[in-house]
């Protein structure tokens, strides 16, 4: 179409309805081109849409660190000739973290702060009836002055949100200060019987003239009926602002917003000369008549009523995509949360895309949103004033979202201070001051800007945050709780709660994070702390939420997280990722997802754990059957399970689960759960290694060396069986120990493996080991062991001058022996570190005749330091 029609076609639009306010809201996603620079290259621009990111990619690869710089987007803008005369602002959902917007060379504007909204007024800067130059620096790069500092996630760049370019009268309600209309609804006077709604605001008269203007509030049923209208008629002068209040009649018996009935009314306001019939300006605004407090003794209360927030945390990012997500995503991620039965959510650690709240309104979910102060402050005066305006625009853009009963304000701030061991008093006193100070500030503002919200922030479990006193701060307090998983045991967690509680009887409380990290591609029998298996997980998650729900102080608990996300520091079962999710990063639900959905829901229900494990290999026994155990969740009584139609047990549930062994066979096992009312299946299907492997038969066995738990790879359907000591007629290690950087922890180590994306293979091993046997019958077999060298200073070069005694700790690090089959020399001096690099999948591949009965024997024969064996897979040819 050409630009003549398209100026018709828009004239014909405001005469053809009143409703021209704004006069045009229309997506600049499209049309973007990229460069990844500090100085862009004419020639070097790629095409892009946003929402995006720079880092979707590098932040996952083998390489330490990610690109945190400055990225370039510009694109042509064309701006009708008919518009000269209205207001042109520039609307940006979320830019990560400083942007810098240029019109044709010349800023207009700056923003700090990668997670709230901003807006630009273009007009004076763009040439109507002709194509625009559109340029925005975007940095990523670290600055003191802007939070977060430092945290758990990556740290995205990019125009990763909505870009909208917005045409207004100039008599508008205002909007540019905080990228919002200057309308904000609420409730002064609720309850079931009546209630009574305000609108308040500011009109913004940008014109020469002097106006009387007529400022009209619709409020509509969740029906679509018109139940109140709200009528200001006042003047405007020129060139100024003026703020407005209206207050509704009583409204009798409204429909109340809660998370079982999130019933929403809609407020229609409207700006126009007084007088004339025209629209200068529309804003439509959510409405849910609710109110809550919370009572240090008693929990939460909605609306009249006790309930026990049951919730998680969200992170914005998603698998391919980093935080650059449609608004699609955002909405299928609610829809998620919902359907698990939660009826509250922390977004964390900043606030998150419009689309969000308005799912949260939608669906009946309670929010707490929160700025990005996390970890620890800057002391400078430019570091407040960035996270008070981050509050104040937070505040302004989420006001009218009767979802949002909380505001935070920092997250675990003396964790770094906690542990910087070499301050001196003198400077740990003065950054305590210093964070005190501004978490009054930003409690102050949060109270002034928002009276009917709760304050609150999230503390780490450490003594500061209650000698300190800046736990008295806020209404709310968070606990960020890992008894179980970070040292302790999970069931510490009520005898923790208690002691708070009693020493501080006045202080309203919740849990606010908890959780391990799990792998769907990893489950076990027999679940340790910090094996990663999916049972470890739920047998956690369960255990607090029984410890939480018999404590009524306690205001609810927020899981962390709902779904797996990217901090490409980490390096959890799959590197660069925090594995704590109820959901994987691409949202495939996990076991513990299946418990809170059973535990949430009001009407009986049942659920068999295991759907991510449904393909198994298990070794036979003497009856050339396997026992292994089975868990389900429950929220009614007495379990009774069958396997293919026989009846295995009934059992009783202990916090909502019930464990039975099951005596598994070869094929398909369809397990059968029934309870009262409810009832759930599951077709297990088994490949089974025959207890002799001389008188069954098999073709493949996979080991998982030095770990207790089975890995299924996704990506070839392969079956790691957990490692067993040798026994005549089988199969198993000879000597050795599991190897353990941290005592405690199941992994042999927590580091990022190289080379391989099945790094679970290569974080456990067996060192000292001897031999692994397999008492196969005769026949050629393929070989392939797995290695990754744990030890991250391995192969390290000596310092020419050693002023230490670090030449002891660098021998220490050698690791050399040789390796033979059947007795047979295949590898001598075979130095991991040396030759292929520490943290380096390694594999060695062999193959062998087995002759005259005497089985598949690999030998490890040390050198110097001890042997090593991560994985072992043996095949018939």
């Amino acid at each position: 179409m050409s630009r003549r029609l398209l100026g018709l076609a828009f004239f014909l639009f405001l005469s053809a309805s009143i409703w021209a306010a704004p006069i045009i809201k229309t997506s600049l996603n499209s049309g973007w081109f990229f460069q990844q620079t500090d100085h862009p290259d004419s020639t070097k621009w790629e095409p892009v849409n946003v929402p995006h990111t720079w880092n979707a990619r590098d932040a996952f690869d083998d390489q330490r660190g990610y690109y945190r710089g400055t990225g370039w987007y510009r694109r042509n803008l064309y701006v009708d000739a008919g518009w000269k005369g209205q207001k042109l602002f520039l609307d940006f959902e979320g830019v990560n973290k400083t942007a810098t917007v240029f019109i044709n060379g010349k800023k207009i504007g700056v923003h700090k702060g990668g997670y709230t909204a901003f807006s630009f007024d273009i007009s004076p800067y763009v040439q109507y009836g002709s194509v625009n130059d559109l340029r925005v620096e975007v940095s990523n790069a670290p600055d003191p002055e802007i939070p977060p500092l430092d945290a758990d996630f990556t740290f995205y760049g990019g125009i990763y949100r909505d870009v909208w370019l917005k045409v207004e009268n100039p008599i508008h309600f205002a909007f540019a200060k905080y990228a919002t209309p200057a309308v904000y609804v609420n409730t002064p006077q609720v309850s079931a019987e009546s209630a009574q709604v305000k609108v308040r605001g500011t009109v913004r008269n940008e014109t020469g003239k002097t106006d009387r203007l007529l400022i009209r509030s619709e409020i509509f049923s969740p029906e679509g009926k018109l139940v109140e209208v709200l009528n200001k008629v006042f003047t405007v002068r020129r060139n100024s602002d003026r703020d407005f209040e209206m207050a509704s009649k009583t409204i009798n018996k409204p429909q109340l917003w809660s998370p079982d009935a999130p019933n929403l009314y809609t407020v229609k306001t409207t700006l126009q000369f007084y007088h004339r019939d025209s629209i200068l300006d529309r804003v439509e605004s959510p409405l849910g008549f609710r109110w809550f407090k919370a009572d240090p003794n008693l929990g939460f209360f909605l609306n009249g009523k006790s309930i026990k927030l049951h919730g998680l945390n969200r992170h914005q990012d998603y698998s391919g995509l980093g935080n650059a997500l449609p608004n699609a995503l955002h909405k299928k991620d609610f829809e998620l949360i919902k359907k698990m039965g939660a009826n509250f959510v922390r977004l964390a650690h900043y606030p998150q895309a419009p689309e969000v709240y308005r799912e949260c309104d939608r669906l009946g979910v309670l929010v707490w949103s929160e700025i990005p102060v996390v970890n620890e402050i800057t002391e400078s005066k430019d570091f407040t004033e960035n996270c008070l305006n981050m509050q104040r625009e937070q505040i302004h853009q989420t006001y009218n979202h009767p979802s949002v009963v909380m505001y935070g304000y920092m997250n675990e701030v003396f964790i770094r201070l906690a542990y910087a061991k070499q301050l001196s008093d003198s400077v740990r006193n003065r950054k305590i001051e210093s964070t005190l100070k501004l978490a009054r500030e930003l409690d102050s503002l949060t109270r002034s800007e928002a009276p009917g919200r709760l304050t609150v922030m999230a503390l780490h479990q450490n003594p500061i945050y209650n000698k300190t006193g800046i736990a008295d701060i806020p209404q709310v307090i968070g606990w960020n709780l890992y008894m179980g998983w970070y040292g302790g045991k999970y069931s510490d967690l009520g005898a923790f709660l208690d002691k708070q509680h009693a020493e501080h009887p006045n202080r309203c409380i919740m849990l606010s994070e908890y959780g391990p990290g799990s792998d769907v591609r990893l489950h076990t029998d027999h679940p340790e702390v910090w094996d990663y298996s999916e049972e470890y997980q739920f047998l956690s998650h369960a255990s607090y939420r029984f410890q939480v729900d018999e404590r009524p102080y306690v205001m609810g608990m927020a899981a962390w997280i709902f779904a797996d996300f990217g901090s490409e520091g980490r390096a959890d079962a799959i590197p660069h990722i925090n594995q704590k999710g109820l959901v994987t990063y691409d949202r495939k639900p996990k076991d513990v997802y299946d418990y809170y959905q059973v535990m949430n829901d009001k009407m009986p229900n049942i659920a068999i754990a295991g759907t991510n494990y449904t393909n198994r290999t298990y070794v036979a026994d003497e009856n050339e059957k396997s026992k292994h155990e089975v868990w389900m969740f429950t929220n009614s009584g007495q379990v009774t399970l069958y396997r293919n139609g026989e009846w295995i047990n009934s059992q009783k549930p202990v916090d909502g689960i019930v464990k039975m062994e099951v005596p598994f066979v070869s094929g398909p096992n369809k397990l059968l759960a029934v309870t009262d009312m409810a009832e759930d299946s599951l077709v297990v299907n088994v490949k089974m290694i025959p207890r002799k492997l001389t008188t069954g038969e098999f073709h493949t066995i996979r080991v998982n060396v030095g770990s207790n738990c089975n890995f299924h790879d996704e990506l070839t359907g392969e079956n790691w069986i957990p490692d067993q000591p040798y026994q005549q007629g089988s199969f198993g290690y000879v000597g050795g120990d599991i190897y353990h950087s941290v005592s405690w922890k199941a992994l042999s180590t927590q580091s990022n493996i190289k080379g391989t994306d099945d790094d679970p293979l290569y974080q456990t091993m067996r060192e000292g080991v001897k031999s692994y046997r397999f008492d196969v019958p005769d026949g050629c077999y393929k070989v392939t062991l797995l290695f990754a060298e744990p030890n991250s200073k391995a192969g390290q070069p000596k310092l020419i001058y050693n002023l230490s005694n670090e030449e002891n700790e660098q021998e220490a690090n050698v690791r050399s022996f040789g390796i033979s089959i059947n007795g047979k020399k295949e590898i001598s001096h075979f130095n991991l570190a040396r030759d292929c690099g520490a943290l380096w999948a390694v594999e060695k591949t062999f193959v062998v005749n087995v002759n005259k009965g005497e089985g598949l024997s690999v030998e490890f024969l040390p050198e110097q330091g001890k042997t090593l064996l991560s994985g072992i897979r043996i095949e018939k040819r």
